[in-house]
């Protein structure tokens, strides 16, 4: 889907249906069968949100120290691991496991949301020709790149 729509189309709805998703188990009635349903569609939406979508934008922005960039982009993995536990366990502390989840749910919006919204983009690349003329694509004495869809002639393979 992020190859034909884009990453940016992708992940913002994703976004805001798997902050929806953590934010809705706050209201599990108690029922053990629709609290697992509610994990489920949490699970599911999340994967949705993972690492591949920024790692793919990523890699069309830069072709040199690439590596770098990817580090750099997936450190805040690292960093919201070191962090949510945290903020998680002073909102069920103090507030109870159900507010969690809702607060859960609003850090992902108001992190996720804008993070994606603001510095996701995909350059802008040409359209490779069509598969049938790619293999006609000449190069005159000129120096720029012509394309010529059919057969080749004896002339033109000459020069």
């Amino acid at each position: 889907m992020m190859d034909r729509w884009g990453v940016r189309a992708v992940l913002l709805p994703i976004v805001v249906l798997c902050a929806s998703s953590v934010a809705l188990i706050a209201l599990t009635p108690k029922s053990v069968v629709v609290f697992m349903l509610f994990f489920a569609i949490t699970g599911v939406l999340g994967s949705g949100q993972g690492p591949l979508g920024y790692a793919k934008c990523v890699s069309a922005w830069f072709d040199d120290r690439r590596g770098l960039a990817l580090g750099i982009t997936m450190s805040g993995i690292g960093l919201g691991a070191a962090l949510v536990p945290q903020y998680t366990q002073s909102l069920i502390g103090n507030l109870g496991w159900r507010v969690a989840y809702l607060g859960l749910g609003l850090l992902t919006l108001v992190v996720a949301f804008p993070a994606v919204f603001l510095f996701i983009c995909e350059p802008i690349r040409q359209r490779p020709p069509p598969a049938a003329c790619t293999r006609n694509l000449l190069l005159p004495k000129t120096g720029r790149p012509t394309l010529r869809c059919g057969r080749r002639s004896a002339a033109a393979d000459s020069g």
